[in-house]
């Protein structure tokens, strides 16, 4: 300031340092080289938390990481949330050098390619969603539908998850056009039943038996409720509901 000056001091900006204590030691090198390569190859440039140790210092991991601090021995990665980051391309073998994963989430982005096998060979691996990839192969391979049999993995694709009951089919969303199901029904030939949204008809798909139920012309509200229905269906799986086709 001067004689002159008629207003107080501006600070323009100011840097506070702190002492962190770091008892936990560094990310495995294997693994810190993996996510950088995850990084480089999705060009996941705008996650801003992903510079330096993945892991450490443990307050500071990685948007999207969960890590664990075996005593005296290094951080691994046990989880992966990658869902909705925009991920376009192949499923990449980098996530197999995640030897301890356990959870991995690449749902809601533009994969494509195949489900890749090498997930059969993650031991720890307990849970794989890759819901919402409209581009990716969901053919399973063979070593990976073993471990989905042994039901010591579980694969959520689209809006569906495969388990053992029936290892050789995978539902997917489905679109239903009006002559199919007048075709499916035979013109609607025999009444199931009726409930508060609709009157339920027999039909036959893909020689299966089903049922189809249709939405009475009815207020904006009533189908609200049935839309909020159906979606709730497409969530629980339980051998006592029936699935949803479309």
């Amino acid at each position: 300031m001067t004689g002159n000056s008629t207003l107080p001091p501006l600070i323009n900006a100011i840097e506070i340092y702190k002492v962190l204590d770091l008892p936990k030691l560094e990310t495995d090198q294997d693994e810190v080289s993996a996510m950088k390569n995850i990084k480089k190859t999705y060009g996941l440039t705008k996650k801003v938390s992903w510079h330096g140790d993945p892991c450490a210092p443990q307050l500071y991991q990685w948007e999207g990481v969960n890590c664990s601090y075996p005593n005296s021995e290094p951080s691994l990665v046990i989880s992966l949330n990658l869902s909705a980051s925009g991920l376009i391309g192949t499923i990449t073998s980098e996530i197999s050098k995640l030897t301890q994963l356990k959870e991995l989430d690449l749902s809601s982005n533009e994969l494509s390619g195949e489900i890749p096998a090498f997930f059969a060979d993650m031991k720890l691996l307990k849970l794989i969603n890759l819901r919402g990839n409209l581009k990716l192969n969901l053919t399973v391979p063979e070593s990976l539908q073993e471990r989905l049999n042994s039901k010591s993995l579980t694969l959520i694709l689209v809006n569906s998850e495969t388990r053992p009951s029936n290892p050789s089919i995978i539902t997917k969303d489905r679109r239903v056009t009006y002559p199919e199901v007048l075709r499916m029904t035979n013109n609607f030939e025999r009444v199931l039943g009726k409930g508060g949204f609709g009157t339920v008809y027999h039909g036959n798909l893909d020689d299966a038996q089903v049922a189809v139920k249709m939405l009475y012309h009815s207020s904006a509200q009533g189908y609200k409720e049935f839309k909020a229905e159906v979606e709730l269906l497409l969530r629980v799986h339980h051998r006592h509901l029936v699935g949803l086709v479309g």
